[in-house]
């Protein structure tokens, strides 16, 4: 299967050096073939590619966002993360070792102080689950902010666009495709949120 990756930043403007941050832990990968797109206001970073976008309302309209990045990605394995998330190091690496068996993979992220944020977790409560349990793939939340996902999969199962950030448009989205997806989490790679808070 191709490792080659799409990466796609949903940016809310006005954080430059935190989308900087972002660019760099995914270029210190030196992952063979990718992109980095980034979907939101101007932004001039290096080896990156911008597409303008227009939330057009005082809500940030993120559905569409992951949409788009979704009709612009080139390659079969897609990151989509909101502009607060980076990559540790070693994480291409642990996918290589992992395998691209999957519709859908989650890896843990931290919090800045170090401790889990919301990675591998049931929908109902969001309760977490030990990264080895794979019981539960079927009542699985997937945190907007962080997916890992097949590019041809989102294309298939697009985010509804009646909704927004803050809208649980996520919870909606885990629930409408948690039977279709071969969901799967990889604990050889990591990512961290780089505020506090959501």
């Amino acid at each position: 299967m191709s490792n080659a990756w799409s990466f796609g930043i949903c940016y809310g403007g006005g954080v430059k050096d935190r989308i900087q941050t972002i660019v760099d832990s995914i270029e210190q990968e030196k992952i063979p073939e990718y992109e980095i797109l980034i979907v939101g206001p101007d932004i001039q970073i290096p080896n990156t590619i911008h597409y303008t976008f227009n939330d057009g309302g005082s809500m940030p309209w993120i559905t569409r966002k992951k949409n788009y990045i979704g009709t612009l990605a080139k390659y079969p394995n897609l990151c989509l993360i909101h502009d607060y998330f980076a990559l540790n190091q070693g994480w291409f690496e642990g996918f290589e070792k992992f395998g691209y068996n999957w519709d859908v993979a989650m890896t843990p992220i931290y919090r800045v102080d170090g401790s889990r944020y919301l990675d591998w977790l049931k929908l109902l409560h969001h309760e977490f689950l030990d990264y080895d349990n794979h019981d539960h793939t079927k009542e699985m939340y997937i945190s907007g902010g962080y997916i890992i996902i097949k590019t041809q999969f989102l294309r298939k199962h697009r985010f509804n666009e009646a909704l927004y950030w803050g809208q649980a448009e996520d919870v909606e989205w885990s629930t409408r495709i948690n039977h279709e997806w071969t969901y799967r989490c990889n604990t050889l790679s990591s990512a961290r949120l780089l505020k506090d808070g959501k």
